[in-house]
């Protein structure tokens, strides 16, 4: 019992409050550049884990469907069969869902606006424009309200940034019939 009464005056007295302080400094001194490292390391994740899934998204708006609509949206050319394009509302809706995934990812702070803007700013942009885009999205949300929403959106947001730096609108279709002429 002795020994006890020892060991508490031990760790409760003056020098082992000293003793206590330094330690506690001393492994905060330590640990302070481990948690700093720690925290960069989490950076460095979710950058990866951007750059994952904007890879992601441009290889899915590189498949065949995806880029040969992509391709007439940026000649401005016709896309739905009604509207004398070679695409069925199911392709071009395959195409969009692309598109509102994206935004998805971006609602969801897993890719930055700036970031989206830089590798994919246009390919949205010009989607965004496109005449028959906005009326197809109209038409499909009789069913559900929500439908493309997300790219709605971020379409607004990224041809604002597009304006700001100077990129002219573009709203006019080129018929493949006027081109033949």
């Amino acid at each position: 019992m002795a020994w006890r009464r020892k060991l508490a005056n031990l760790l409760t007295s003056e020098g082992a409050s000293r003793a206590w302080s330094a330690a506690a400094s001393i492994v905060t001194i330590i640990t302070l550049p481990l948690v700093l490292l720690q925290v960069w390391d989490l950076g460095d994740q979710h950058s990866n884990r951007e750059v994952q899934i904007l890879l992601s998204i441009d290889q899915q708006l590189v498949g065949e469907k995806n880029a040969a609509i992509r391709h007439r949206i940026r000649r401005r050319q016709p896309l739905l069969e009604r509207a004398g394009g070679p695409f069925t509302r199911e392709e071009l809706g395959d195409y969009l869902d692309v598109l509102e995934g994206l935004a998805s990812m971006e609602a969801r702070k897993l890719v930055r606006l700036d970031e989206l803007d830089d590798w994919h700013g246009y390919t949205i942009t010009v989607t965004y424009r496109h005449p028959e885009i906005l009326p197809f999205i109209r038409e499909e949300r009789h069913g559900d309200p929500e439908n493309y929403a997300g790219f709605e959106d971020l379409g607004r947001r990224i041809t604002g940034l597009a304006r700001t730096r100077g990129a002219p609108p573009e709203t006019t279709i080129t018929s493949d019939r006027s081109k033949a002429r």
